[in-house]
C-alpha cells in the first residue's frame, strides 16, 4: 500500500472511497478519510484531497458518509462447508431446553418428504437447564420417517434417532470403533443415540452425498455470512476433495468472494507426497497449504485426553513433518495443525491453560458451561465478547 502523497503519478483508480473513518492497520498512517483501489489492490490512502487525483472519468466514487472502514478480518479456524449447510438447514443451537430441541426437530421434519435425512443442527446441551445429552427416545416419535444425525456445535458428538441407527446397523452388540464411543444405556446396554468422534462415522457413511448444486449453495451461504461480519479471509481447517472442487468452481466462475487457505486431513499425506507437493500452492484467493491431524477429542464432548503425558503441540508437529511412514520428506514444508484440547489436568487439583499459561485450582476453571479459562474469558469480555461457553 502506498500513500497518496508519494504516488500521485499513479493512473486513475477503478474505485475511490471517501468521507470515511479509515483505520488502515499501518502504524505510519493509521487513520485516513479516503482510499483508492485498482483491481484488487489499494493504491492510495490519505485525506479526501490527497486521494482526489486518482478520480477519473470512469472511477466509481463511493461517499461513505463518515462510516468506519477496517481491514478485513481473518478467521483462523472455520469449517466452511459445514457452516454453510448449517445456515441452510436446521438450527438447533437456538434450543434452550430439551423440549425446545424436540419441537424444532418436529417442526423441521414435518416439512420434509419421508426418507430425507436431517443433519447439521449444532445443538448445545450446555445451554439447557439439566445439561444432559439428548437421546433417541426424545426425538423418535417426532421423526418416525426421517433418519436424523444432528451434531453438537463442536462436531465431536452427534445424536442419531432409531431409524438412522437401524440404517447404520448399530445395536447393543456393535463394538465401539477405535477412537470413538457408542454411548449406551447403563441398564439395557442399548445405544442412546449419542455417538462420539469416530463412532459417528458409522452413521455418516450412510448419508447420501450432497449434490454439486447443494454444495455450491452452502459455500455461497457461508461466504455471504462471513462477509456480513467483515470476515474476508478464512482458514478452512478440514476440507475434503468435494470442498476443494466446490471452491474451484466458484473461483472459475468469479464467484469466490472470500480468500481461502485450505487444510487437508493428515490421512491424505501419502497422496500429497506421491504428487511431489512440497509447499503451499494456489493463488491469492484459494491456497492449499496444510494438513490437520486429530490428537484427541473435545472438552464439550467429554472425549479429550485431559491428563499429563500428552506431547506438546510443537513436538507433535515435528513428529508429523518427519514421519517416516508418510513416504515423503516433502511434507516438511506444509503447515500441520494438531487438534487438541487446551486444558491439561495435572496430578494436583490445578489446571493449566495452554493458551495463556494461567494456572489455578480446578474450581476456578469450572463454570455453568463446563471447563474454561477464567483469564482468557476476562480478556474476551474486556473487548466486548460474550464468553459464557467453553
Amino acid at each position: 500500500m502506498c500513500t497518496a502523497t508519494n504516488a500521485v503519478s499513479q493512473p486513475f483508480a477503478s474505485r475511490v472511497f471517501k468521507n470515511a473513518k479509515i483505520w488502515s492497520g499501518d502504524s505510519a498512517q493509521p487513520r485516513a478519510t479516503a482510499l483508492a483501489v485498482t483491481g484488487e489492490r489499494i493504491v492510495a490512502i490519505g485525506s479526501d484531497a490527497e486521494v482526489a487525483p486518482y478520480i477519473g472519468a470512469n472511477t466509481q466514487v463511493h461517499d461513505l458518509a463518515g462510516r468506519r472502514v477496517l481491514p478485513g478480518f481473518n478467521d483462523a479456524h472455520v469449517h466452511f462447508m459445514s457452516g454453510g449447510f448449517y445456515l441452510l438447514g436446521i438450527d438447533l443451537r437456538q434450543a434452550r431446553s430439551r423440549d425446545e430441541f424436540r419441537q424444532i426437530l418436529k417442526d423441521y421434519a414435518a416439512k420434509l418428504s419421508p426418507g430425507r435425512w436431517i443433519t447439521g443442527g449444532d445443538w448445545d446441551h450446555e445451554a439447557w437447564p439439566d445439561k444432559k445429552w439428548p437421546t433417541k427416545e426424545l426425538i423418535d416419535d417426532v421423526t418416525p420417517e426421517n433418519p436424523v444425525m444432528v451434531n453438537r456445535l463442536d462436531g465431536h458428538i452427534a445424536l442419531a434417532n432409531s431409524l438412522a441407527l437401524r440404517i447404520a446397523g448399530i445395536d447393543k452388540n456393535t463394538p465401539d470403533p477405535f477412537g470413538g464411543t457408542i454411548v449406551r444405556d447403563a441398564q439395557t446396554g442399548e445405544p442412546t443415540g449419542i455417538l462420539i468422534d469416530n463412532a459417528a462415522a458409522l452413521v455418516y457413511r450412510n448419508i447420501p452425498e450432497s449434490s454439486p448444486e447443494e454444495r455450491l449453495a452452502a459455500a455461497k451461504a457461508a461466504q455471504e455470512h462471513a462477509l456480513s461480519l467483515g470476515v474476508t479471509s478464512i482458514q478452512d481447517i478440514a476440507a475434503g476433495a468435494e470442498d476443494l472442487h466446490t471452491y474451484q468452481t466458484l473461483l472459475r466462475r468469479g464467484e469466490l468472494k472470500v480468500r481461502l487457505y485450505v487444510f487437508e486431513w493428515i490421512n491424505k499425506r501419502n497422496a500429497l507426497g506421491a504428487l511431489g507437493i512440497e509447499r503451499a500452492f494456489g493463488n491469492d484467493w484459494l491456497r492449499i497449504g496444510g494438513m490437520k491431524m486429530m490428537v484427541d477429542g473435545s472438552m464439550g464432548a467429554g472425549g479429550a485426553l485431559v491428563r499429563r503425558g500428552l506431547l506438546e503441540p510443537s513436538r507433535l508437529i515435528d513428529r508429523t513433518r518427519h514421519c517416516r511412514s508418510c513416504g515423503s520428506a516433502h511434507l516438511h514444508y506444509l503447515d500441520v495443525c494438531p487438534h487438541c484440547s487446551s486444558i491439561e489436568i495435572r496430578k494436583s487439583p490445578s489446571l493449566h491453560c495452554f493458551t495463556c499459561g494461567h494456572v489455578a485450582p480446578e474450581a476456578d476453571f469450572r463454570g455453568e458451561s463446563g471447563l474454561s479459562c477464567p483469564k482468557c474469558a476476562a480478556r474476551l469480555r474486556h473487548i466486548g465478547v460474550d464468553y459464557d461457553r467453553p
